[in-house]
């Protein structure tokens, strides 16, 4: 805490030459469509946009196949974007046809799945697996909840967010250096 505002002020606020801006974006009750229209739009303005969203083709109400696609077309639309998406909190292999948008794979995504904090070396007992994840992240993180107390969040989302705050300090340090694969490289 800076004494200014709430929150964390860290290391990570003396290297970025611009603002970092975190949006939340949740479909609720919306369909998984909705959110991927949303995803498009914090795509045009971001260089990183991470995804703690599961949605499996039990869970949805349209076409699983369209939304598949639909999330495909947004990735490819924007190469120059990293999309940072959490493995399903789920014990299963993640893959396009159960998953998304973990289960999309292409040189600007990376899929997060999360280790145990007890033994790194070790997935978290509930976390998605298999080909489609590119790395593992510690699964419990001690944050600070909108009340400024200490918790430890658990999941997924939470080592896809220590990734996507590594790949933002590599994008911003390395400006025109670092493409996605190299990102990717780096953080693998």
């Amino acid at each position: 805490n800076d004494g200014s505002t709430n929150g964390i002020n860290g290391i990570a606020s003396t290297f970025l030459e611009e603002k970092l801006q975190v949006v939340m974006s949740s479909p609720g009750n919306d369909s998984v469509v909705a959110y991927m229209a949303s995803m498009h739009q914090l795509a045009l303005n971001a260089d990183i946009v991470v995804n703690a969203l599961y949605a499996g083709p039990f869970a949805l109400d349209e076409d699983y196949n369209d939304a598949v696609s639909m999330c495909k077309s947004i990735i490819q639309l924007y190469p120059e974007v990293l999309f940072v998406n959490a493995a399903p909190n789920l014990n299963l292999a993640v893959t396009s046809g159960n998953s998304l948008p973990a289960g999309i794979r292409s040189d600007n995504t990376l899929t997060v799945s999360a280790s145990s904090i007890t033994n790194p070396g070790e997935r978290m007992e509930n976390a998605g697996w298999g080909y489609e994840v590119t790395l593992s992240a510690p699964g419990q993180v001690p944050i600070i909840d909108a009340s400024g107390f200490f918790e430890v969040g658990v999941g997924t989302s939470y080592a896809a967010a220590q990734v996507a705050s590594a790949a933002a300090l590599l994008k911003s340090v390395g400006r025109n250096r670092f493409s996605n694969i190299k990102i990717k490289q780096a953080l693998t």
